[in-house]
Order: C-alpha cells, then structure tokens, then sequence
C-alpha cells in the first residue's frame, strides 16, 4: 500500500530500496546521491574513475545497486525498460549535496549546467516522495525531506521557502 503513493520515475526500484532498507540511515547527502541515479536521463553516460568516488559512497551506491538487481533483471525479462544507474550521477548529487560549489560539481564532471539543474530538480522531486511515507517509513522519510533542503539551493532555486521541512 505505502509503495502506490510514490509518484516516481522508478517507483518499484524506489520502493525495493525501501523494503530492503538498503537506503543510507543517518547521511542526508549520501541519500540524495543514491536516490540520483534513478532520476537520470536515459541518454546520458558519463564515465567517473572510480577511484575519485569517495568510499562511503561507493559502498552506498553498491548497496543500492545489489538490492534493485534481481527486481531489474526479473523487470528486463518481462520487457519492461529498466536503465542503469549512472555513478556520475551519484557522484554529482553528493557533492552538491555536500555543499560544493556549482561551478565546481560542473567541471569536474564535465556535466552541463541545465544537465545538473535538471538532474537535482528531479532528485529532490524524488526525495519530496519519499518524505510523503512517513506514516509507513518515518525514519527515511524524514531523511529524505533533510537531503531535498540540502539540494534545493541557488542556482537551482532561488526563494528558499520552497524548502519543505520534515514533520
């Protein structure tokens, strides 16, 4: 039941992470950058030399990807169109997330800045649906409403009220 109400653009990928647990509990940036991937344009890859990812996330982002495997794969043999989950996206999110500098996430992924705009606008959508399970899943949905106010700042947004605070 609680998974219906998410309005994603991967719902039952979102949703396994969630029945899985396999979300980070107690890092806001380190959510975002999980949740990242799946927002992604289909189009885009970009490689990332996994030795510039930082441990914490490569292990996050492992986790995530193990735990959506076997529903994707089950997904892809029904016909279903299941994409991959960019690491340049994770990547992108969790420095941001963390607070570095927009021109900095841009050129360090070689990501343009409508690409990045885009690409947060839409994981902190994802987060914003997240936060809607805390009836089901308070502590995640908590956590995502953290990561999206971590995300949501200029030049993305430009009046800070859009930040929606965790109940």
């Amino acid at each position: 039941l609680w998974a219906s109400r998410l309005r994603l653009d991967q719902p039952l990928l979102i949703a396994e992470c969630v029945k899985e647990d396999v979300f980070p509990a107690n890092d806001p940036a380190l959510l975002a950058a999980v949740v990242a991937p799946f927002v992604s344009d289909r189009g885009q890859d970009m490689a990332v030399q996994k030795s510039s990812v930082p441990k914490k996330l490569q292990k996050a982002y492992g986790d995530v990807t193990r735990a959506v495997k076997p529903l994707a794969n089950r997904m892809a043999e029904e016909g279903f169109e299941v994409s991959p989950l960019p690491l340049w996206a994770s990547l992108a999110l969790y420095h941001w997330a963390r607070g570095l500098d927009w021109t900095l996430v841009t050129r360090s992924l070689r990501i343009a800045e409508g690409d990045l705009a885009m690409l947060i606008s839409r994981t902190a959508d994802n987060l914003r649906q997240i936060g809607a399970l805390r009836d089901s899943h308070p502590g995640i949905a908590s956590l995502a409403m953290e990561a999206r106010n971590l995300i949501l700042r200029e030049p993305v947004v430009f009046d800070q009220t859009d930040k929606i605070v965790s109940a």
